[in-house]
């Protein structure tokens, strides 16, 4: 088999032995064969050849599909045939021999020559780097480029050519051309071919070798997504317009020649978007997916419910989406129709992105319980601060009820999303009403239940049964674990990653969504995110097989209108880091690396009209948390270690990235090192503006091996919250 790489090479599969020959070799080996069989001296066959000699004629084949390129009915085949049909021994062996011959030479010429492909390092020379997100496993860049005219050829079989189409969409708006697409390829004309191969030893069942030469490009993979990821990769070696909306003149499609290896690390790769409390609209979803197909994430987890609005439309519940049942602050009044939501549920699952739905019980549910007062606890509600009674927030789980209406809501959601799983929340559930209901407790003692804990546990267990009598599997919050975790359910950890290191440890499959790392809305760090390992080497290897991955949270605003250019500036582009942490390899992620790559990303984010927040530079020194008593109006001085000391003098940068809670000054910060000073700022600077007006430390003299300190004077204000958190980093400018 010869094959398109560098120029050409030969590629069995498994050992990855390269042939270097240029197409005038090609035609030098194969032309005498060729114009014997055909009398033509020109037949030139783009891309991986397979020759064979069937029923006396040679048949051109694709190397990996075997798709009929060409079928060469030669001369001598005639002979052979009028020789048999005179029934004539002596011209019968004659021509037999010729063909034998000429057999014999074809398959001499396509015996593969052992050269090795020399690899350009991505580093190297004046080439142009190559940035893609996620890193891929395996990276060999080679010399030279494929360029994409008009005249490419995408070449896919039936099982491929939903994918082909899909490329030849998403290319056409930018290069103003729409590519042709064939089953086969075409003499003479550069081909983009897209193979599925089940069988192949293609790397996992997500994974796709992608394989660029000046002539030929060549995506396999064992599953259509493996292709489309691989097809993902491509649109990233393209120039940043290829995500124009608009034709671009002037440029030159080029994309560099490389063979890339890749997999992804975790098959839970995902993003939470809370429509619970911030509704967006249909076509915002829509973009954010494409967002995330582009950068491989997978999981699109959906909040739909939550204490201010109920956002999912439920045939025979109108009063679950009518305005009048909302809290009194919330101005979002929107909600999707199942309509939109099968709209969406399709638009997702052609990009390999899989919804999973959230409908947050038994707690954070009062608008539930306003349009359906019947299912709450009979008994008197509290009073508030101000002598209003509370709004209420959790079920009545011990009302017979309370698990019809849930049962016919998570019906109709199981009919809605197809995929494996459903999420209940369960999170942040007040049981205070259940320790008063009558209902309640004799649930408790029918059951032979210890308390209120154990009567969670009993809730989550039977909305999981109902689920696996739908074919499906339920996720919870880590609070589903309250009262004891049903082997079968997966828990989401978010408050930390200790909850879904213990779950795994049980047995039970974790997705990890700890708030620190990864919750948007508190404005984490790039640096932050990117350190995120959801599997950590403290796990043995069967604990970290239970280990799904992880995902990102962008909670939305309590009065649940959360401008939607707000929410760009929050998750992009911290999506990416994202990506890398939950598709990259832990040892090949390198953060001082990654930022390049994420920088050259900021114009391809542009062209999808998304509000990009700004990329912080520098290392994570320390993460600050304040909390009560250590919050008043008096400043107070706070150390940090710096960790890995400073090398060399310079005009070092630290950044107060303020996340959550109470307003914090600093008014002076300074480094010391041996007990003294060795750099200082005593500007008086505001940590929720601080990262476009850092700290600026000018440090004169070549720092010793000894540690050095952060010393910083702040002024922790209340401002209504008893807490403040954020990230302090560290750089050189």
């Amino acid at each position: 088999m010869i094959c398109a790489d560098g120029e050409y090479f030969y590629d069995d599969r498994s050992e990855y032995n390269e042939v270097f020959m240029n197409p005038s070799m090609i035609f030098k080996l194969l032309a005498g064969a060729l114009i014997f069989f055909t009398g033509t001296p020109a037949l030139v066959v783009a891309g991986a050849l397979r020759l064979e000699l069937k029923n006396n004629d040679v048949w051109v084949m694709a190397g990996d599909s075997h798709t009929l390129i060409a079928k060469l009915q030669s001369p001598l085949n005639q002979d052979w045939r009028a020789a048999s049909k005179a029934n004539d021994p002596e011209k019968l062996a004659a021509a037999q021999t010729a063909i034998d011959e000429v057999e014999a030479q074809i398959q001499a010429a396509v015996q593969p020559v052992p050269l090795r492909f020399e690899i350009e390092k991505d580093d190297s020379g004046d080439a142009q780097p190559i940035a893609i997100i996620p890193q891929p496993v395996k990276l060999e860049r080679g010399p030279g480029t494929f360029e994409i005219t008009p005249e490419t050829l995408v070449v896919a079989d039936e099982r491929c050519s939903n994918t082909a189409r899909q490329l030849i969409q998403w290319l056409k708006p930018a290069m103003g051309f729409e590519l042709e697409l064939s089953n086969q390829a075409a003499s003479a004309k550069p081909t983009i071919t897209l193979v599925e191969d089940p069988k192949s030893n293609s790397p996992g069942a997500e994974g796709y070798r992608l394989i660029v030469g000046p002539e030929r490009i060549q995506i396999s993979a064992g599953s259509q997504a493996g292709l489309f990821y691989g097809l993902q990769t491509l649109r990233q070696l393209l120039p940043p317009g290829i995500f124009s909306s608009a034709p671009l003149k002037d440029t030159k499609w080029e994309i560099p020649c490389v063979k890339i290896e890749d997999a992804p690390r975790f098959k839970w790769r995902g993003f939470m978007m809370d429509s619970g409390h911030c509704f967006q609209s249909v076509d915002y979803i829509k973009k954010v997916i494409d967002i995330m197909s582009v950068y491989k994430l997978n999981v699109f987890h959906w909040h739909l419910t939550d204490d201010c609005t109920w956002a999912l439309e439920i045939k025979g519940r109108p009063d679950l989406i009518d305005p009048k049942f909302r809290a009194e602050k919330v101005q979002s009044t929107g909600f999707y129709t199942q309509d939109q939501i099968r709209e969406v549920v399709k638009y997702a699952a052609d990009r390999h992105v899989t919804i999973v739905p959230e409908i947050d019980v038994p707690g954070h549910s009062s608008i539930a319980l306003r349009a359906f007062p019947e299912l709450k606890c009979p008994v008197p509600d509290g009073l508030g601060p101000d002598g209003t009674p509370q709004s209420r927030r959790s079920f009545c789980v011990g009302n017979e009820k309370t698990y019809e209406f849930l049962e016919a809501v998570f019906s109709q959601v199981a009919d809605l999303f197809p995929g494996e799983y459903v999420h209940i929340g369960a999170d942040e559930v007040s049981k205070k009403y259940w320790q008063d209901c009558p209902r309640c407790q004799a649930g408790i003692e029918e059951n032979h239940l210890k308390d209120v804990q154990e009567l969670q546990s009993y809730f989550a267990k039977r909305m999981e049964k109902f689920l696996q009598s739908k074919g499906r599997r339920m996720i919870g919050w880590e609070e589903v674990a309250q009262g004891g975790l049903s082997p079968t359910t997966t828990l989401m950890s978010w408050t930390d990653m200790k909850h879904g290191l213990l779950a795994a440890k049980n047995g039970n499959d974790v997705i990890m969504a700890p708030r620190t790392f990864v919750y948007f809305d508190r404005k984490v760090t790039i640096c932050r995110v990117y350190s995120f390992n959801p599997a950590p080497p403290s796990l043995s290897p069967a604990e970290a097989g239970h280990i799904l991955g992880g995902e990102a949270a962008m909670w939305g605003g309590l009065s649940g209108a959360l401008p939607e250019k707000h929410i760009n500036a929050a998750i992009f582009p911290r999506l990416l880091p994202l990506a890398e942490a939950l598709w990259s390899p832990q040892d090949i992620r390198h953060y001082d690396r990654f930022l390049p790559r994420l920088e050259a990303h900021i114009p391809r984010l542009n062209f999808f009209d998304v509000n990009c927040g700004r990329v912080e530079k520098g290392r994570e020194l320390a993460f600050w948390e304040l909390k009560g008593a250590k919050i008043s109006e008096v400043p107070e001085v706070v150390d940090w270690p710096v960790r890995g000391g400073l090398n060399e003098p310079g005009n070092y940068t630290i950044q107060f990235i303020h996340e959550i809670g109470g307003a914090l000054q600093i008014l002076k910060a300074e480094l010391i090192q041996d007990g003294g000073v060795i750099g200082s700022d005593t500007r008086a600077l505001d940590a929720i503006k601080n990262n476009l007006n850092p700290c600026r430390i000018p440090v004169s003299k070549t720092p010793s091996s000894s540690p050095v300190i952060l010393r910083a004077t702040v002024l922790m204000q209340k401002n209504g919250r008893n807490y403040s958190s954020g990230t302090i980093l560290i750089d050189k400018r």
